[in-house]
Parts: structure tokens; sequence; C-alpha cells
């Protein structure tokens, strides 16, 4: 019996058609403006889906363009937030209070190193610290804190 030859394995769903750098071009230039809000808008106005972005922003040759875009979005955020409040009539103030609550939130999810809520301080190397040096550390932290030196 003579053995029949497996069909060959093929690629699942459509085959790809489009660049990855005018993609991601389109992408972060989008987030960037402000003219998509979420890298799913982003993605639906590049012809392309959000799984093809993430993939696409993961890859080392575009991860930096990405984050950049995604520091800008950000920045344009909290411009339009700031923009907002200031511009806020008594009688629009509970709208515009939702609107800029909403963009500081977004803002604190983009770019959490900036525009987050907590604050992180680094001390360095403790183990490089003297004593003293780690007592004023400690009592700036928590006043009732002291250094117990063991044996």
């Amino acid at each position: 019996m003579a053995s029949a030859k497996a069909p060959a394995k093929r690629g699942r769903g459509r085959p790809r058609v489009h660049d990855r750098e005018q993609v991601m071009a389109v992408v972060c230039e989008l987030l960037a403006s402000g003219k998509a809000h979420t890298m799913r808008d982003a993605a639906k106005k590049a012809g392309v889906t959000a799984g093809t972005v993430c993939e696409y922003a993961a890859l080392p040759e575009y991860a930096e363009r990405y984050a950049r875009a995604r520091e800008a979005q950000a920045e344009n955020v909290a411009a339009r937030a700031v923009s907002r409040a200031q511009g806020a009539t008594p009688e629009s103030v509970n709208a515009d209070r939702l609107a800029v609550d909403t963009d500081k939130w977004l803002a604190s999810k983009l770019w959490p190193r900036t525009f987050g809520d907590r604050t992180q301080v680094d001390f360095g190397d403790l183990s490089q610290k003297t004593d003293e040096e780690l007592e004023r550390i400690a009592a700036g932290a928590r006043p009732d804190l002291r250094l117990v030196k063991t044996a």
C-alpha cells in the first residue's frame, strides 16, 4: 500500500499584506497626536488588529517609537485636562470635573512614572551606607524607627 503524503501545513488566518513600518508609523502618529485614544482605536484606523500592533510594538525596532508615542499621548491627555479645567464655567463644572478626572486617570495609566500617584524614593545601595546615614534615612521615612545594632 502506498503511503499518502500529508498535506502541507498552512498558516492560520489571512496572510499579511501590510507593511510593518507603515502600520507602526500610522499607529504611533495616531496615538501621539490624540486622534486615537486607545491602541485598539489606532489599530482599527490603521487597518490591523490590536494583536498585530501588540506584536509589532514588542519588536525591538518598534518598541522605543511606540513608547515615545505613548509618552506623547500622556502629555497630550494631561494638557487637555489642564485646558478643560481652566475653561470650566459654573454651569459646566460637573461635566468638566468628570472629564478632567478621566484624563488624569488615563494619563496616570499611560505614563505612570510621570503622572502616577505612587511616589518612589530611591535610597541607592543601602549596604554601602554608614550607620548614621541609615539612621537619618529611617528617621526621615518613619520618625519612630530607630536603627538597632545586632551582634
